[in-house]
């Protein structure tokens, strides 16, 4: 009599035989397949903790000073916009206007946004020399920073124009350059103002956030000392009469002057008013007085 060939769930039994003792359970043998895979990840775990990477100060160094010096940092005065109007902006002044070669642009914060460009000398062409106003929004372009990186960042040093608007010609023609160089880092050289009926003086230099401007500055020439009166603005020309008469910010109406602000940057009053919309401009217009309607109207009797 022929005996019955094996079925197939037999066979397979018989081939797992070699993992599964034949005294344990289903239960237990899933127990221990479970437990060597939590070992082996522990293990694996364990395995990956003692990976360390060391950076030596060499090469931390070369990248902070390769990233200062293609980066970039838009920082908006009063409040940011949206990336995709940065985006838009940089597209169209930086790459486009300026043809600069712009690698990237990053979101840091509301008011921190890093430019990455491909040279450093790109980098400096896009460094603001005066507040730069898009979609209602104030901001600058400075040097990028550790600093930066924060969430809360605000620029140590702020684009300003240092005006001079009494100097003798000898203090203007050979002393200029180092009155300026003494009061910070200088974006523009001096250089007397074009069209101008006066003999004013104009540089731009950076200010160190949260000191107040001096109004004169004392120069002693050999044995001499002149006190030269001196004006701070955010723009090289702030108005017709700015040029013409070389009147002080606090006169002019067409410049953002220092005010006091919690951040410790230097904003200007026009940026400290209330943004009214149309409707709300509409309403505060005042109406003028209604005129009683008259009817200019002719009647004719009619005859019975």
């Amino acid at each position: 009599m022929a005996r019955p060939s094996p079925s197939r769930e037999g066979s397979s039994f018989a081939k797992q035989g070699d993992d599964y003792s034949e005294g344990e359970s289903v239960e237990a043998n899933v127990q221990k397949v479970q437990t060597s895979h939590e070992l082996d990840l522990d293990a694996t775990m364990e395995m990956l903790s003692h990976i360390t990477i060391d950076i030596s100060e060499e090469e931390a160094e070369l990248a902070r000073v390769e990233k200062e010096a293609r980066t970039a940092v838009i920082y908006f005065i009063d409040r940011g916009l949206r990336e995709s109007h940065v985006e838009e902006w940089v597209e169209k002044e930086l790459m486009l206007n300026k043809k600069l070669k712009v690698t990237s642009v990053t979101y840091m914060g509301p008011k921190n946004y890093h430019i990455q460009f491909e040279t450093q000398q790109d980098r400096d062409s896009s460094l603001s020399r005066h507040r730069i106003t898009y979609q209602h929004q104030d901001f600058v372009i400075v040097k990028w920073t550790l600093d930066a990186e924060e969430h809360s960042y605000a620029p140590e040093r702020f684009p300003v124009w240092v005006r001079f608007a009494s100097l003798t010609f000898r203090t203007q023609s050979l002393h200029i350059h180092k009155i300026v160089d003494s009061m910070g880092p200088v974006l523009c050289r001096a250089k007397r103002m074009d069209n101008s009926s006066r003999p004013i003086v104009r540089a731009c230099i950076e200010w160190k956030r949260g000191i107040p401007p001096p109004t004169t500055i004392r120069v002693n020439v050999g044995g001499d000392r002149t006190i030269l009166p001196v004006d701070f603005t955010h723009f090289p020309n702030s108005c017709f009469r700015c040029r013409r008469l070389g009147h002080g910010a606090e006169f002019c109406h067409g410049d953002p002057l220092f005010v006091d602000n919690p951040s410790g940057a230097p904003i200007g009053k026009r940026l400290k008013k209330e943004r009214l919309n149309r409707s709300e401009k509409a309403r505060l217009k005042p109406k003028p007085d209604a005129k009683p309607l008259t009817l200019n109207a002719t009647v004719t009797p009619t005859a019975m």
